[in-house]
């Protein structure tokens, strides 16, 4: 992740050297944005196969039972494959409906949510391989990809009207929750939870956060005034310069994004082909989000740290330090709760816990 952070580096100051001028660059969200295209296309190929016989037993065709590997993940799934392919269905038909009915082109809506979700599917891969501290995309997403790849001349203003409240859940991509419930399952599995019963509460907790938040943001946006209200304003601005002054495709914009979705294919099979190739395609995406700016050195202080214990202590004394790293972990969000509780309270200003 460190190297491809110097690469990151690495293009601004060639870019510098040789005088490019061509404005945002190196473009660093449609890098990223075709990184985590490529991630999708990636994880979609090579579970191919298994994907294959889902489906196979979603229609009733004849799978070999023989098979322990498939018999022990369907025994240990939340649902059936088929309740699970249902349910997708119903939930694109109704996102579909939903935008139709509201004025937006269904083809439009269709594409917008394919790419929502491909985003999706490699956030979530990216969570469950690496984990990291902090994913995200910043103004680079389905409304930017489709605008710049047919030109906004060709989408109605009905449909770009009413595809601009989707701004405030794709401006970043940091609250796209699959991630976090792929994670809730593996810790439940692990725990020993039923799985048939966790993903009811997770959908009830769903439902029950949807009326409290609608409530809440109502409530407290005609009290205090608009929540995040700059996001409905840069959204609807960028909507009315569409519509005002119509766009061509960016050529750019689709180049760069195809870029980052190659480097991310080509890195992975030169993962796959040679052992001693150690740059994970996944760390490209994530170096590249600003907000690493703020997090290389403590990376780099980890990896240092973990290098001398495997190098030095070998593998029993990376575990014996383990417990430590995550005992400074839970230790630095604890005292920045016990400090957001204790301005709470006492209504003054006190130590801030993120850097906004």
């Amino acid at each position: 992740m460190l190297v491809f952070f110097m690469i990151w580096k690495l293009e601004r100051v060639i870019g510098s050297i040789v005088g490019v001028s061509l404005p945002g660059y190196p473009f660093e969200d449609q890098q990223i944005l075709g990184s985590y295209l490529g991630i999708a296309i990636v994880s979609v190929w090579m579970f191919r196969k298994p994907m294959y016989d889902v489906l196979k037993r979603v229609f009733g065709i004849w799978v070999d039972s023989s098979d322990e590997m498939i018999v022990h993940n369907i025994s240990n799934e939340p649902m059936s494959y088929r309740m699970a392919v249902v349910g997708m269905i119903m939930g694109m038909a109704f996102l579909l409906i939903f935008c139709y009915e509201s004025g937006m082109s269904v083809l439009f809506a269709f594409v917008f949510f394919l790419i929502y979700f491909a985003i999706a599917f490699a956030y979530t891969r990216m969570r469950a391989e690496i984990g990291p501290p902090l994913q995200g995309i910043h103004y680079s997403g389905p409304l930017q990809l489709i605008v710049a790849a047919i030109g906004s001349r060709r989408i109605s203003a009905q449909t770009l009207t009413v595809a601009a409240p989707f701004w405030t859940m794709t401006k970043e991509f940091r609250n796209i929750p699959a991630p976090f419930q792929l994670e809730s399952f593996k810790l439940a599995e692990r725990t020993g939870v039923n799985l048939r019963k966790i993903w009811k509460i997770m959908m009830l907790s769903t439902f029950l956060g949807l009326l409290i938040t609608f409530w809440a943001y109502l409530q407290f946006s005609y009290k205090w005034g608009g929540i995040a209200a700059w996001r409905g304003v840069t959204a609807y601005n960028t909507v009315e310069k569409w519509i005002t002054n119509p766009v061509d495709p960016d050529m750019v914009f689709i180049s760069v994004v195809i870029f980052g979705a190659a480097f991310v294919v080509v890195n992975t099979i030169l993962r796959l082909r040679f052992l001693w190739w150690n740059l994970h395609p996944l760390g490209y995406p994530l170096a590249g989000y600003y907000h690493f700016d703020k997090l290389w050195f403590p990376f780099f202080i980890s990896w240092l740290v973990k290098w001398g214990l495997l190098k030095y202590g070998g593998i029993k004394s990376y575990r014996k330090a383990f417990p430590l790293f995550m005992g400074l972990v839970l230790g630095d969000f604890i005292v920045g709760s016990l400090w957001g509780i204790t301005g709470l309270i006492t209504g003054k200003p006190t130590y801030a816990f993120k850097n906004w």
